[in-house]
């Protein structure tokens, strides 16, 4: 399995921990819904005990959550980088190849029937963007313009990548940022472009 950076205040050890269990239950999805999935068949597959798993997590869903947090956050971190090194109109292709990168893992979430899963991270990306956007924006109708602003991006690229990935990623990494980069025309010289706001959050918090 692709393994993610290691998380910033994560000690080694249970990085690793945290790693088997995600592999575990990505095996267990190849032949069982998720919905039937037991923890206690995670934590044999993981080989790890029961209450090192409810050290780590909560529940099922946390497992996919705590991934889904990190994967978002690392694109925070590689996107600061750019912006700091005035590369900032390469941030749809860093997307995708992180995407590619983690393909392993994510085409069998996609897999998996867990669109509510990653619906609610998503939403939690909108209010997060939408939050920032508002700032101290008093008038509703500004206020749900900007909302909606940041839900028509967010749910246009977040659809195009799913479709990406479940269709077996058919074109190039590259050719995808390209085609994002199109699509976002309009949005790129306003103050609503959604990419200029993922170098303001410090990280996405669950």
């Amino acid at each position: 399995m692709k393994v993610l950076q290691p998380q910033h205040g994560v000690n080694i050890q249970v990085q690793r921990t945290r790693e088997w269990i995600l592999e575990a239950l990505l095996i267990l999805l190849e032949t069982i819904p998720y919905e039937k999935i037991k923890i206690a068949a995670i934590t044999n597959k993981a080989g790890v005990a029961r209450q090192t798993f409810y050290r780590n997590y909560k529940s099922k869903d946390d497992i996919i959550e705590t991934y889904l947090e990190t994967l978002f956050n690392e694109f925070i971190m590689d996107i600061k980088r750019l912006v700091s090194e005035d590369k900032e109109d390469v941030i749809p292709k860093l997307i995708f190849e992180k995407l590619e990168r983690e393909s392993n893992t994510t085409t069998r979430l996609m897999k998996a029937n867990i669109e509510h899963l990653l619906i609610k991270h998503f939403q939690r990306l909108e209010r997060t963007y939408a939050d920032k956007l508002c700032g101290n924006e008093r008038e509703w109708r500004k206020q749900l313009y900007y909302r909606y602003s940041m839900k028509y991006q967010l749910s246009g690229v977040f659809g195009i990548m799913v479709d990406w990935l479940m269709n077996g990623m058919p074109l190039p990494a590259a050719e995808m940022g390209e085609i994002i980069s199109e699509l976002s025309k309009s949005f790129r010289q306003t103050d609503q472009y959604a990419p200029d706001f993922l170098q303001r959050i410090e990280k996405l918090e669950y």
